[in-house]
């Protein structure tokens, strides 16, 4: 990706313990043929939320459960310091009072593990509206 691409692409933080999904939602999030995505990963959430500081994200994917500070202590830490960044929450467990504690608590959408890429395109596409286009070469 060249210079002016990376000052026009999209920033997402996917903040998660298991680094082969966070790898594998960098791939499929910087493979989009359509836009250009500059996706940065964290392996827990302290490191995560070091890198929100160090760039502010435009949308941020982070899991619930992790060792030390989990997802949500994550959650409320990011909506104290960037209210307006959408925060989407990723979660193994099928438990539906889990999914709506991160509602209440400003996630602005959850997914259940295991990802469903569709869905997961479909949430980004809601809360990054306005994609940027990939330049032609």
């Amino acid at each position: 990706m060249g210079a002016d691409a990376a000052k026009t692409a999209r920033r997402i933080l996917v903040i998660d313990d298991d680094v082969d999904i966070a790898g594998v939602l960098k791939e499929y999030l910087e493979s989009r043929p359509s836009t250009v995505f500059t996706v940065e990963t964290a392996p827990n959430a302290k490191e995560g939320l070091a890198a929100a500081h160090r760039h502010r994200p435009d949308l941020v994917i982070l899991d619930i459960e992790m060792p030390g500070m989990n997802g949500m202590e994550a959650l409320k830490e990011l909506r104290r310091l960037y209210e307006g960044i959408p925060v989407i929450m990723l979660t193994g467990n099928t438990k539906v009072s889990v999914a709506a504690e991160t509602l209440v608590h400003g996630a602005s959408s959850y997914a259940p593990k295991p990802l469903d890429f569709r869905y997961l395109e479909h949430l980004v596409t809601a809360f990054l509206p306005n994609p940027r286009p990939k330049p032609t070469t």
